[in-house]
């Protein structure tokens, strides 16, 4: 457990992994978690752009608003990492380079293992990762799981599916106060993570 200074989840869009981040920082407060994100470089780079152009603030949380802009994020990113595949990964390592020794950093948003050398590699050599998904029950009580939001997510989410030490599936939950969406998804998860934290 002391060697452990990052753990990365991942997970289509709007799986849970903001959610798990909460979960981990209620039910192991022992610990002390900072969450870290590859977005954080991206919404930094297209703050202006999208509220200048169209009032959109890029940092909120709001999910209505984050799909008005997600496609727009997308293609950025794309561009980026067509340049530089690392763009968004050397973000990260810095941040791990100058983290705080007592900190876990619980990164939340890995999604891509295209290229020879990508997040999913860097993750791996860095701690567990996590891969989340999520279902919703029909009318005849199947569970018919998410789907990706776009061809990025399609191609990349199988590939770290496959790669991930840890996975976790869990039914939606539509709760919107967090500490009862806590205990309604905790059982879901807290074989995985009491592996990993205990």
């Amino acid at each position: 457990m002391d060697k452990i200074k990052l753990i990365s989840v991942s997970s289509i869009a709007e799986g849970g992994k903001d959610t798990l981040f909460h979960i981990i920082q209620k039910k192991y407060p022992q610990f002390e978690f900072k969450n870290i994100k590859f977005a954080n470089q991206l919404r930094n780079e297209t703050y202006e752009i999208l509220e200048e152009n169209f009032g959109y603030n890029v940092f909120s949380e709001d999910r209505e608003q984050k799909e008005k802009f997600r496609n727009f994020l997308v293609l950025w990113a794309d561009m980026k990492r067509k340049q530089n595949p690392q763009h968004y990964l050397n973000y990260i390592k810095y941040q791990l380079k100058h983290k705080n020794k007592k900190n876990i950093y619980v990164l939340t948003d890995l999604r891509f293992a295209q290229a020879e050398y990508d997040e999913i590699n860097f993750c791996l050599e860095n701690g567990p990762v996590i891969h989340i998904e999520k279902y919703f029950l029909d009318k005849n009580n199947n569970k018919v799981f998410q789907p990706p939001p776009n061809r990025f997510e399609a191609e990349n989410d199988p590939k770290i599916k496959n790669l991930s030490t840890h996975h976790i599936v869990w039914n939606h939950c539509n709760i919107q106060d967090i500490d009862k969406r806590i205990e309604f998804l905790y059982p879901y998860c807290k074989t995985v993570l009491d592996s990993i934290l205990n």
